[in-house]
């Protein structure tokens, strides 16, 4: 691997280690560690690089983002809901898109419920991946 490409996943990986060390304890800041997140996956996709480790980092990351991004399309999708409920020109449709968008603050909130319980140990998996990837 070329010198430049270590440097930058060097750095990548002390942006991304810093991002997931911080305080997850909100939905915007979930939300920042899902970029992150996209961050990181992006540089070492970048490369293809097949070392061991860097592959199982790649994996775990992959992981990470696809439950962050299941909590965001939820999310997301009940404040469009609620948007559109209030924008309803007819009380019918408003009634329909706020229970639409009642179920998905629901789920969303299992979803951030499941996320919390799930993450101290992804956390602590990653930082120990991330270490290797530096190391290999």
């Amino acid at each position: 691997m070329c010198v430049a490409f270590d440097a930058s996943l060097e750095q990548a990986i002390a942006k991304f280690s810093a991002a997931i060390d911080g305080e997850i304890d909100s939905t915007s800041a979930i939300h920042q560690l899902r970029i992150h997140a996209k961050q990181m996956r992006y540089t070492l996709d970048l490369y293809k690089d097949d070392r061991p480790a860097r592959m199982k980092l790649r994996k775990a990351i992959k992981s990470l983002q696809e439950r962050l991004g299941a909590f965001n399309d939820v999310a997301g999708a009940s404040g469009r809901f609620m948007a559109w409920a209030k924008a309803a020109k007819k009380p019918k449709t408003s009634r329909q898109l706020k229970k639409l968008a009642k179920a998905h603050q629901r789920q969303a909130k299992k979803l951030k419920r499941e996320f919390f319980r799930w993450w101290p140990r992804e956390r602590e998996q990653l930082q120990l991946l991330l270490n290797a990837a530096k190391t290999s």
